[in-house]
Order: C-alpha cells, then structure tokens, then sequence
C-alpha cells in the first residue's frame, strides 16, 4: 500500500511539475519604458483637455459629442496621439481653446476621409 502511495504521489508531483511554464526574463530598454510612460501621459494629458467644459462646448458647437471625439481620440495612432499632446501642451494654461478643438477637428477630418472612422457622414 505504501509503494502504490508513493507512486501515485511521485506521478502527481511529476504531472504538475509538466505544467508549469518556462519564464522567460529579460531587461527592459529604457526607450521602451520611456515610450510607455510618455505614452500613459500623452493619454491622460488628452483626456483631461476633452473633459473640459469649453473644449466640449466647442465640439456641440460642431457636431461632435464628447464620446465621439473620445473614439476618435482613441483611434489615432501613437504618433498622431503624440502630436495632438504636444499641441495642447504648447498652448497656455487659459489658452486658445478653439485652435486647440480645431487641431482636433482636423485631425478628426483626416481620418474620415482616410476612412478610419465614421461619424461626420452619419449626420
């Protein structure tokens, strides 16, 4: 009885030694960690700006609700997302609000007619 114990004992353990899988480490580049994090910032940073009450007032004024222009936002490439931060970020604190929504709105215009999206021909 103590033998068939063992064995069975010593098949399980084997059994759940067969399932674990192989970690595989390696070091991180620091542009990569960089490029992460500026990109968790570049989001933020869009999120914030869309949530205020006159950049949202500009976008009714046009047509588009917020929750379009946040799919949209979150349809745009690194690069185009990227840009759009760094136009917000270069405009003053009180700052020229509509050329902001204007950046915004072409560049949501660029992706219509490229095809991305689809909500100015759905009006």
């Amino acid at each position: 009885m103590f033998k068939s114990l063992v064995s069975v004992v010593t098949v399980l353990a084997f059994a759940c030694c067969s399932l674990l899988q192989p970690v595989q480490a390696a070091m991180l580049e620091t542009e990569v960690l960089a490029s992460e994090r500026l990109r968790e910032q570049s989001s933020a940073q869009i999120q914030q700006w869309l949530a205020r009450a006159e950049v949202q007032a500009q976008l009714t004024a046009w047509g588009v609700s917020a929750e379009q222009a946040e799919a949209r936002v979150a349809a745009l490439s690194e690069e185009e997302r990227l840009q759009l931060a760094q136009v917000i970020e270069q405009e003053p604190a009180a700052g020229d609000v509509v050329g902001i929504v204007g950046v915004v709105f072409i560049v949501l215009m660029i992706l219509e007619l490229v095809g991305v999206t689809n909500i100015f021909t759905s009006f």
